[in-house]
């Protein structure tokens, strides 16, 4: 049976400004299994991005507790939850982050720079990602000189650096046109199938959210799981 990789229990988080509060998230618990392919699907100010903060260790919850991989989260320090952070979670992202000025070589390399690789097993690893998304042939190419899905391509490469537990993806598809799209969520699929990723993907589009093996929906801050 696979084991619990995500936990969350009564998570709930509220933001203050101007000493005017507001609360984002209600007493979240949530579970993710190793091996899981799950998508949170919610409108615009739903909260699923203030949920994917805190899955993604880029923020805290004000309450509640967060076990990821079996480790407290909120008993480590800021530093050592971001090499948590490293270690145990890629991201994708929307409009890809790419830094411009980097090659798509140095761009795969970045996390495992941050987790001291040695920097020829850096090169060997971040070639082998490349060939993995179809790209080692752009491995000297900066980021204008590709198209989006290449790009995207190369965010995978990335998040994949450090072969994490966890793949995190916010609207991966969002800045693509639909058949491009199409080939990066076959790509999260085949990183889920066959090499066992655990990929949480978050999204507003309802189809793309049906692609996941599992679904749940956030609304006005509270889960609900298909």
């Amino acid at each position: 049976m696979a084991r619990p990789l995500l936990l969350m229990k009564s998570v709930n988080k509220i933001y203050t400004s101007g000493g005017i509060s507001f609360q984002a998230l209600f007493d979240v618990d949530f579970i993710i299994k190793e091996g899981e392919f799950v998508s949170i699907l919610g409108p615009s100010g739903s909260g699923k991005s203030t949920l994917m903060n805190i899955i993604g260790c880029l923020d805290r919850a004000t309450s509640g507790a967060y076990y990821l991989d079996g480790e407290d989260v909120y008993s480590l320090s800021t530093k050592r939850m971001a090499q948590l952070r490293n270690r145990k979670i890629g991201f994708v992202f929307q409009n890809f982050n790419l830094l411009k000025r980097q090659s798509a070589m140095e761009n795969v390399m970045l996390p495992m720079v941050y987790a001291h690789m040695p920097s020829d097993k850096r090169v060997q690893a971040a070639e082998t990602l490349l060939d993995k998304v179809g790209l080692i042939d752009k491995l000297k190419s900066f980021p204008l000189q590709l198209s989006g899905g290449q790009q995207q391509r190369i965010a995978i490469a990335r998040a994949l650096a450090n072969d994490p537990s966890i793949v995190l993806a916010d609207e991966p598809t969002g800045a693509l046109d639909q058949r491009t799209g199409r080939q990066i969520i076959d790509m999260m699929k085949q990183l889920n199938e066959e090499d066992g990723k655990t990929i949480i993907m978050i999204t507003h589009d309802e189809g793309i959210a049906r692609e996941a093996k599992r679904t749940v929906r956030i609304l006005d801050g509270r889960l609900y799981d298909d």
